[in-house]
């Protein structure tokens, strides 16, 4: 069975979406205060110090909101269609079977489960905290909060390519 372009940027732009996500999901930047205090969906940090929600009998998890713990949910559910997908992609390779429907569906949904939960997130930090996107006394959107938006974006487009490899195999062969 050969390979073709299509399928090797289909990977390719999985892997980094995953990748994306990854870092997205992890690292505790969404959201810089004052200069000193970061804060992201799993973890607050200040002065290089670091909280995380599972420390301290889920501690800081009992302090979050609810629309918080949504944007956890909808990114957590946003990492795991991407990793489904990852490994539903790799597995294909080793067989002859033709599962990018699924890809291209497991990648929109991704992507759809990521933009609400950022859009939520940035609605909410903004009228609750009032944060915004650029300098501000109170704080700003941090790097970790932008990558999930390329993220989603990379989700969406990768669903596309899986979309129209389907649609004409032969093509793309």
């Amino acid at each position: 069975m050969e390979t073709s372009l299509a399928q090797i940027l289909g990977l390719v732009l999985l892997v980094n979406t995953n990748l994306a996500i990854i870092i997205c999901f992890a690292t505790p930047y969404w959201v810089k205060r004052f200069g000193l205090f970061n804060s992201g969906i799993w973890a607050d940090c200040a002065n290089d110090k670091c909280q995380w929600v599972f420390e301290d009998d889920f501690f800081l998890q009992r302090m979050k909101t609810d629309w918080f713990k949504a944007v956890q949910g909808l990114m957590s559910a946003g990492l795991g269609l991407g990793l489904i997908a990852l490994l539903v992609t790799t597995l294909s390779l080793c067989c002859r079977c033709n599962p990018r429907h699924a890809i291209s569906g497991l990648m929109l949904t991704s992507s759809v489960s990521m933009a609400v939960g950022l859009i939520v997130f940035g609605i909410k930090a903004n009228g609750d905290w009032g944060i915004e996107m650029s300098n501000n006394t109170i704080g700003e959107f941090g790097w970790s909060f932008y990558v999930g938006i390329g993220a989603a974006g990379l989700a969406l487009i990768t669903s596309f390519v899986y979309c129209c490899m389907s649609r004409r195999p032969d093509q793309y062969s």
